[in-house]
């Protein structure tokens, strides 16, 4: 317990050391690649991502799960999910926050304009000489906005001089682990993918979605015959129009992840929405719920729900969300489940998340008591400081829902009906000047049989042993349910003129209770290597590989993901 206090108060000594707040700017992106507790997003450098910033995920059919980015290309990054994080699949949707402050002096111009030259008469600077007109004035009606037509974007207006714009990326991927521990095997897993946007096919404001992938998996195994399996997943073909200020109507019809609530999963049927003047929203969706599994494929489940948004000005910077959903199995009454969440940004610098899902059991579930359970509960808030730090605290508690349909690879119904998940975790960073800083995290779980931590404390010095680089050092220690233990993980990092390349080291000592002799500790190592490769405007080549090896351990991975964006 000691131990746990102290890590604790060590993160809230980091966290409070930040002075000043700043702005930030969330960043679309998508997740590429899964590796452990790392994940890597299809933005870089080049859109202004660094070090340290956070990610907010939006995995479907569950909460947002927060990531901190570790490393940086210039196309793609790396992040590192926080612990305890359930599972991100490849396609995820993301937002990095970046300082406001970083890009505008990303976007401003290298060479400024020269300064006003001063008015004939000496006193204050002479009014812009305008080049003459070269296009005849536009027709205007007097019962529009002089400016309407200038700044529409629906249908009416001008909206249909919209020009199609195709935009997208396709991506090939390659994970080879050969494991040589108590017999060779070998596990291939390979993907070929798409994520292609036509905005605006119509001259509307609107876009086709297409996010496809085929995927295949192999094992060859010394022992056993060698499976093998190729799947299509078709994760989202859609078409939306409308959902601006100046067209409030939203609709999209096909297969695509909620909009408004992406916490309520993949549907195949039609959204309709509207947004008010204030920025509030409504709407509903009906359809089918594909299988949550890698194939996607059609299931004998479908859904119904309502869902609506209110936020308190047009700034945003406080929503409140609630939705219904209902949901059948092969005909039969199945899940009834009721979400809210809350969105709050009361100043630059500052956010907090949170999320509960609520299921009413009635008649027809057997294992669960009837009436209100309090089925998961995400919540997150987090500090920025200026350039001094950053420091976050989540919270939250999960139960499994009874349901009909296979959504969960459980078949204990006392697991059902006790199972349980609480964390408490605390993370952040300061620093401790231009070229060093601290960062520290700490985790504290409990399920219904058992609790643990999670906590590590790290250095890092930028352009220390070289230019145009970092490295760093952590210690860690794990307190699990089958094995704990401390750590060191020492790391290092370059970006060069077309590459950026990271790697990094990991000695770990477990204790095993109830293991006798040499398994009742165990020393583990692993050494991991990146490389991104810049290809030139729109190719790009990240390739890893990973040894693991010590006691009861003996593995080798070589990863590659190659994309092209356009």
């Amino acid at each position: 317990m000691t131990r746990r206090i102290l890590l604790l108060l060590a993160m809230v000594g980091v966290g409070a050391s930040g002075l000043h707040a700043q702005e930030l700017v969330r960043i679309e992106s998508r997740v590429v690649s899964v590796s452990g507790d790392s994940i890597y997003l299809d933005r870089g450098r080049q859109a202004g991502v660094a070090p340290d910033d956070r990610v907010v995920l939006y995995p479907p059919g569950s909460a947002t799960v927060d990531a901190v980015v570790r490393d940086v290309s210039k196309s793609t990054s790396r992040a590192e999910l926080s612990p305890g994080s359930g599972a991100v699949p490849v396609g995820t949707r993301a937002e990095i926050l970046v300082p406001k402050e970083r890009l505008e002096a990303k976007e401003k111009p290298a060479n400024p304009e020269p300064a006003t030259p001063p008015s004939p008469s000496g006193v204050g600077p002479a009014p812009p000489q305008h080049p003459p007109w070269t296009h005849p004035p536009e027709n205007w009606v007097q019962d529009s906005p002089l400016l309407a037509q200038a700044f529409s974007s629906s249908s009416g207006g001008r909206a249909a001089d919209r020009e199609p714009q195709f935009s997208g990326r396709v991506y090939w991927q390659m994970n080879d682990t050969l494991d040589r521990q108590n017999g060779q095997r070998q596990y291939l897993f390979g993907s070929l993918g798409s994520d292609l946007h036509l905005e605006h096919p119509f001259g509307r404001a609107g876009s086709f979605d297409f996010q496809t992938d085929v995927f295949h998996n192999a094992a060859i195994l010394p022992d056993a015959p060698d499976d093998s399996s190729t799947t299509l997943s078709v994760r989202r073909l859609s078409y939306f129009e409308g959902g601006t200020p100046d067209d409030p109507t939203r609709w999209e019809v096909g297969r695509f992840l909620q909009h408004e609530f992406p916490e309520l999963g993949t549907v195949d049927g039609v959204d309709w929405s509207r947004r008010t003047q204030s920025g509030s929203r409504f709407g509903a969706n009906v359809g089918g719920m594909p299988d949550p599994f890698i194939g996607m494929h059609d299931s004998q489940d479908s859904q119904a729900s309502l869902y609506g948004r209110w936020v308190a000005d047009r700034s945003g910077r406080l929503a409140l969300g609630g939705a219904y959903q209902n949901t059948w199995h092969e005909g039969k009454q199945d899940r009834n489940l009721f979400l809210g969440t809350l969105d709050y940004v009361p100043r630059p610098g500052f956010s907090l998340r949170s999320a509960v899902w609520v299921d009413y059991y009635g008649a027809g579930d057997t294992i669960k008591s009837h009436g209100f359970e309090l089925t998961e509960l995400q919540t997150q808030a987090f500090w920025s400081f200026m350039k001094s730090g950053g420091f976050g605290i989540s919270l939250s508690h999960r139960r499994i829902p009874e349901l009909l349909r296979d959504e969960f690879p459980i078949t204990s119904t006392d697991l059902i009906k006790h199972g349980k998940y609480d964390r408490v975790g605390v993370n952040g960073w300061h620093a401790l000047g231009e070229h060093t800083r601290l960062s520290a995290r700490a985790d504290l779980w409990q399920d219904q049989s058992d609790n643990g931590l999670r906590g590590e404390v790290g250095m890092a010095w930028r352009d220390l042993l070289y230019r145009r680089g970092e490295v760093g050092v952590a210690v860690f220690t794990v307190d699990g349910s089958f094995s704990s233990g401390e750590g060191l993980r020492l790391s290092a990092s370059k970006t060069f003129d077309r590459a950026f390349g990271t790697l990094a080291y990991e000695l770990a000592t477990f204790d095993q209770p109830g293991f006798a002799g040499t398994q009742s500790t165990l020393a583990h190592h692993d050494l991991f290597g990146s490389l991104d490769l810049d290809l030139g405007k729109k190719w790009s080549l990240s390739i890893l590989g990973d040894k693991r090896f010590g006691d009861q351990q003996d593995a080798y991975t070589l990863g590659l993901l190659l994309q092209l964006r356009f």
